[in-house]
């Protein structure tokens, strides 16, 4: 009857560190199941956030002019600019040649 009583005691502790380790387990799951749900809700956050900061930036492209319209533009200023350069110098000359014709003629009055 004694052995009986010592397997009883044996059984009993044996049930209850199984009882211990699965409570241990599902504990363990349970918090790996939180765990996972968060980094889930966190990826869909991180996703939507992308996709928003995607769409602003197509927006935001939209708005910006295109190469081809930067390229043009600025050949057109250098085209502008050529025009004024020129015509600047054009009048430089002759302005040059104005006075020097009203130099020679003060000089030497005929």
């Amino acid at each position: 009857m004694l052995d009986r009583k010592k397997e009883n005691v044996r059984r009993l502790e044996q049930e209850e560190l199984r009882r211990n380790a699965e409570e241990a387990r599902r504990v363990r799951k349970e918090e790996e199941q939180r765990q996972f749900k968060e980094l889930l809700l966190k990826m869909s956050v991180d996703q939507e956030e992308d996709r928003r900061i995607a769409e602003e930036e197509r927006h935001r492209a939209k708005d910006r002019p295109r190469l081809e319209g930067i390229i043009a533009q600025l050949r057109q200023q250098n085209a502008e600019q050529r025009q004024l350069l020129v015509s600047l110098l054009d009048e430089y000359c002759n302005a040059g040649k104005d006075q020097s014709h009203e130099i020679f003629e003060a000089v030497n009055p005929s």
